[in-house]
């Protein structure tokens, strides 16, 4: 899931946590950066009751989570590098459609 907006807060987390799992299911682990927003009270109170374990990536350490980081490379150069976005509408537009364009449209390098 890809979403756009000014900054999150726990709340926001949560939300969209609970979508996630309504669509994927739950998992045994929640792996996240050390942002407030991830460690905060209420979003590690949650997890737990989910009987999910956390695992948080240490600061300064991205190889921690290659394929997000990559993912994260490829969105920038690809998109965000190339937009100017100014209301936060429009850069939910561009979200989703790189969001499409990266699920369904692009060949994927594994598949030739």
């Amino acid at each position: 899931m890809l979403w756009a907006e000014r900054a999150l807060k726990s709340d926001d987390v949560l939300v969209w946590l609970q979508k996630a799992i309504q669509q994927h299911g739950a998992r045994e682990n929640l792996q996240g950066d050390n942002g407030s927003e991830f460690i905060a009270k209420q979003v590690q109170a949650w997890v737990k009751a989910q009987q999910i374990k956390p695992i948080y990536i240490e600061p300064g350490s991205p190889w921690q989570s290659g394929f997000v980081e990559s993912f994260h490379g490829r969105f920038r150069d690809e998109y965000l590098n190339r937009e100017q976005l100014w209301p936060l509408p429009e850069a939910r537009v561009v979200v989703g459609d790189y969001r499409r364009e990266y699920n369904q449209e692009r060949p994927h390098s594994r598949l030739g």
